[in-house]
């Protein structure tokens, strides 16, 4: 029942760990084709139970997700977690991302590993490889240097207390 709001946030409030100094994830059954999702850590304040994020049980490592199940899910939305935005935030148009080292891309990229260019007036092809693209999880190995400085910029300001 986690796919309805009203039931998540009861799941949340009843068995979150203490949120300002841990990453919470919550593993159930989600409907309509999506495999995880994540609060932006600007949402809410830093000890808010609504922090962490939900994936689908089956997008995990030996998961039934044909290609979505080898944990990727869980390191994408750790990202938005982190306050990372998808690598075709805003399609062609600045700021994107929010960070400088990503190609700006049209669209999510879906399937194997896809080499495309679909923002030619930006330099680079789509970075398909990223972590917060959409592609196979056999495709997806790394997040930019950029993207690492924002995610720390993110934590310092709204959740400075995390892993402490």
């Amino acid at each position: 029942g986690c796919q309805q709001a009203s039931i998540e946030r009861q799941i949340r409030r009843s068995i979150a760990v203490d949120p300002t100094h841990t990453f919470n994830v919550y593993i159930c059954g989600l409907s309509g084709g999506l495999l995880g999702r994540a609060t932006f850590p600007s949402y809410y304040p830093e000890n808010s139970y609504m922090h962490g994020v939900v994936i689908l049980n089956q997008s995990v490592p030996g998961g039934s997700v044909t290609n979505y199940n080898n944990g990727r899910t869980l390191v994408h939305e750790a990202g938005h977690y982190l306050g990372l935005y998808h690598t075709f935030q805003g399609g062609c148009s600045a700021p994107g991302d929010y960070v400088s080292d990503t190609p700006q891309e049209k669209a999510p990229a879906f399937g194997l590993c896809p080499v495309q260019d679909t923002c030619p007036l930006d330099p680079g092809k789509d970075p398909t490889n990223n972590y917060m693209d959409y592609s196979y999880d056999t495709c997806l190995n790394n997040f930019t240097a950029q993207q690492k400085l924002r995610a720390q910029d993110q934590v310092s300001i709204y959740k400075p207390s995390l892993g402490h």
